[in-house]
């Protein structure tokens, strides 16, 4: 799931055509604004063991870092992993 953690509308399209150019194979379930909007830096979230590796290789791509789900964030279901979007990736 990608969430937008900023005011810079289309940022999730953004981010999912950079990720494809990129050729990070991942199937994008989900695009949404984050709960907050005042993110300044990305993090990318993975949600079970098995998506580790992927988180990292996101992580790396989108120069953020892989931490734990930020508070007020809803967890969401059959997900994998979760990239919140911060001022750090806005272009």
């Amino acid at each position: 799931a990608l969430r937008n953690g900023t005011t810079t509308i289309g940022l999730t399209t953004l981010i999912e055509n950079k990720l494809k150019k990129d050729n990070i194979a991942v199937n994008v379930s989900s695009k949404e604004n984050a709960e907050k909007q005042n993110y300044q830096k990305s993090v990318v979230v993975a949600l079970n063991d098995s998506a580790k590796d992927l988180a990292d290789t996101l992580a790396k791509d989108l120069g953020a870092s892989v931490g734990d789900l930020p508070e007020g964030e809803i967890k969401p279901k059959d997900v994998d992993i979760v990239v919140i979007l911060g001022k750090d990736v806005v272009k």
